[in-house]
């Protein structure tokens, strides 16, 4: 890294997870597919000086999200399937 006249190196590392799991129920003509996802990210960088001798302290970043929604569907007639989106889902944002 170079800066004003300075430079420098440091070690970093991130993290990235995502993950979603979902599901199938169906009775009487009607399909509920429940779902549920995470995400999660994280990165470190390791604290160094640089040429000039300034200290740059270790930072850490950490966030997340996770969210839960169903789709409902409902079979109508010749087995054809109509979409019924409910108005419920739910989202969960964080900063660590």
């Amino acid at each position: 890294m170079k800066l004003a006249g300075s430079t420098g190196s440091f070690d970093t590392e991130r993290w990235l997870v995502n993950a979603k799991l979902s599901g199938l129920i169906e009775s009487n003509g009607w399909s509920i597919r429940p779902a549920v996802s995470i995400a999660y990210f994280e990165e470190t960088q390791e604290s160094y000086t640089d040429s000039l001798t300034n200290p740059h302290p270790r930072t850490d970043v950490l966030t997340g999200r996770s969210a839960v929604w169903p789709n409902v569907l409902l079979r109508c007639g010749q087995g054809q399937w109509h979409d019924h989106p409910p108005d419920l889902r739910g989202q969960w944002c964080m900063e660590l």
